[in-house]
């Protein structure tokens, strides 16, 4: 089978660790991961490898390919088919799908998605919890700094209610679990949570998934199937980035908040849905109003309770408690007999730091230290910051035209090598860092994030003497 394109909805091929298959149904949407290579069977029979319990599935439905980064659907001679792009499927002919094609058995449609490592929806656009849903693990909320409490109170008063909240913050500071915590504390927490990533839904995907259609409202529409938003209903339905939903498709969602119903593509009669909407996003969406990106109507509709989530620098109280807790939960997922202890100097490492990228970024931190201990006590030489480790009395100095001579960090002899590498290109450029970025054969951005990470203090390219 020919390899699928080097992007799978923004995920760049080298950025793949691996791919999930989600399952939506009436029910809600479940994610599982997959291998790499291999043969997964679908259908009702209990020895199927992906069992699905419908009426109109076959025993042996049909059969999913891996082939690496290639996939293969086949249909094994159903009785309802399956259909892939609007058209049923020939017995017996594998035909190749790509990540984020939606295929139809019956009454569910499976998705592959692709996700990156640390990535624990699994990649995929849909995370949910079906009925009797998983909720908010005790330790996943962390309440200490009063900035957070004080959102935290707001979300409380709002999930008493059905009015709809926006939630919004920089990217990382951890609105889908605040999200979570909406639907976990409301009277829906026994019904479906389902969370759409607009991001990284296509336009036709969005519209032929959320809404649903009627038998025959297309080529290929065998019979009749309900959107996600009939799924969740009883539910709560997450929003997340929510400033990238398509232009042409807000129409239809707001007129499915305003009226809570939902037309199916084909059909003339609405059905009732009973969904409360949870959005999130890190940007201005007063802002997009104004500029004509996003729909104004739209935004009062979903900002009936806004809540701001502070970065993680106005909570420095969170930093070490959220540490422990990434450590503690790491800990169970790879079996360690007991968490690793944070020394002493790794906590005030810890605090000095802005944290830009939030509370994933402290999550990925702690999670890659764990691993450089090898299960042992986690020193401040395990802690990898991507940007300059801020220290108590540093002065800041400004731009100067040579590059420092000297880290004020600890470094490794690789890591000092290449510093040394760095500050000498740089001066051969005479300061210019696009031109010593091609010296050291590598992206001016990763340059950038060097220079952060090693203290070099960015050089301003000093004009040439004319002749």
């Amino acid at each position: 089978m020919p390899g699928i394109p080097q992007s799978t909805h923004d995920i760049p091929l080298g950025e793949v660790a691996g791919y999930a298959l989600m399952i939506v149904s009436e029910l809600g949407v479940s994610t599982r991961p997959i291998p790499n290579r291999g043969e997964l069977t679908i259908g009702r029979a209990p020895d199927a490898t992906v069992r699905l319990d419908g009426p109109q599935v076959s025993r042996q439905h049909a059969v999913l390919h891996m082939r690496g980064n290639s996939f293969a659907i086949e249909d094994l001679g159903s009785a309802n088919g399956t259909v892939l792009h609007n058209q049923r499927l020939a017995a017996g002919q594998a035909v190749e799908i790509a990540p984020g094609d939606a295929i139809h058995v019956g009454d569910f449609v499976l998705i592959v998605r692709a996700f990156r490592a640390g990535d624990e929806t699994l990649g995929g656009a849909f995370a949910a919890a079906g009925p009797g849903g998983d909720g908010v693990l005790p330790d996943e909320v962390i309440l200490r700094s009063p900035a957070v409490l004080a959102s935290f109170d707001e979300v409380r008063q709002a999930a008493r209610s059905d009015i709809n909240v926006l939630l919004l913050g920089e990217t990382g500071v951890g609105k889908d679990v605040l999200a979570r915590c909406v639907h976990h504390i409301s009277s829906r927490r026994d019904r479906p949570f389902l969370r759409l990533n607009c991001a990284a839904l296509t336009e036709s995907l969005l519209e032929s998934e959320l809404f649903g259609h009627e038998k025959g409202a297309f080529t290929g529409a065998v019979a009749a199937k309900p959107g996600l938003f009939e799924s969740a209903s009883g539910g709560t339905v997450f929003l997340d980035e929510i400033a990238e939903f398509p232009l042409a498709l807000q129409p239809k969602l707001l007129q499915v908040i305003e009226t809570r119903e939902v037309l199916r593509v084909g059909s003339v009669r609405p059905i009732s849905v009973d969904v409360r909407f949870v959005a999130a996003t890190n940007r201005d969406l007063e802002a997009e109003t104004g500029v004509g990106r996003f729909r104004g109507d739209l935004y009062y509709r979903l900002s009936g309770f806004s809540v701001v989530i502070p970065p993680l620098r106005e909570r420095p109280e969170d930093v070490l408690p959220l540490a422990d807790g990434f450590v503690r939960r790491m800990a169970v997922r790879t079996g360690l007999e007991r968490p690793p202890l944070l020394e002493g100097d790794v906590a005030a490492l810890l605090m000095s730091y802005s944290w830009p990228g939030n509370v994933r970024e402290l999550k990925n931190v702690i999670e890659r230290a764990m691993v450089l201990a090898h299960g042992g006590p986690i020193t401040a030489a395990h802690i990898r910051l991507a940007a300059p480790r801020p220290g108590a009395g540093l002065p800041q100095r400004a731009p100067s035209d040579q590059p420092d001579a000297a880290p004020a960090i600890d470094l490794s002899e690789e890591e000092a090598a290449e510093r040394r590498r760095i500050i000498d290109a740089l001066v051969r450029s005479n300061g210019n860092q696009s031109q010593a970025a091609r010296a050291l054969g590598v992206s001016r951005s990763t340059l950038l994030n060097r220079l952060d990470a090693y203290r070099i203090s960015r050089p301003r390219k000093r004009p040439t003497r004319p002749v």
